[in-house]
């Protein structure tokens, strides 16, 4: 083990396999050396019983300062109960803005409806919420919305 300063990524050559480095001094933070020379920070910490590992970056975007600061955040919040791989996991498979118009749209309005008042009331609201999934972006998850726009 020896601590991953900028010299030391640097240093890093390619291998056939790859391989890991490990920091001495921050338990859990890693680079991790691919066979076509690409190096990349990682975390790795237990949550419960099960090992966990995150990538934090490529070594050419964060540098050695960025990724410490950010595997101590990250370790800080497994530390405290908190599974940040599970929580990146959760919001990759929320359900998208657009998804919850559908939804909208099929469960409620085609459901619940006369199909004469879903065509004359409904009509204009389902073309606003479709105005406004363009407005906020449809890619974002639903669940990050607020009252007053879509939040970070």
């Amino acid at each position: 083990m020896t601590k991953i300063t900028k010299r030391a990524v640097e240093a890093a050559a390619p291998r056939e396999k790859e391989y890991y480095i490990w920091d001495e001094d921050i338990p859990g933070l890693g680079l991790r050396v691919l066979p076509s020379g690409r190096r990349q920070y990682i975390v790795q910490y237990r949550a419960g019983r099960r090992s966990r590992r995150i990538s934090l970056g490529p070594s050419t975007i964060l540098t050695t300062e960025q990724a410490r600061s950010r595997a101590l955040a990250i370790l800080a919040d497994a530390r405290g109960g908190k599974d940040p791989a599970a929580d990146r996991e959760a919001y990759r498979n929320a359900l998208l803005l657009k998804d919850l118009v559908e939804r909208f749209d099929q469960q409620h309005i085609a459901l619940r409806l006369k199909p004469r008042t879903a065509a004359a009331k409904i009509s204009p609201i389902s073309a606003s919420l479709s105005s406004a999934v363009m407005v906020l972006g449809s890619g974002r998850p639903g669940a990050h919305l607020t009252l007053g726009g879509a939040a970070g």
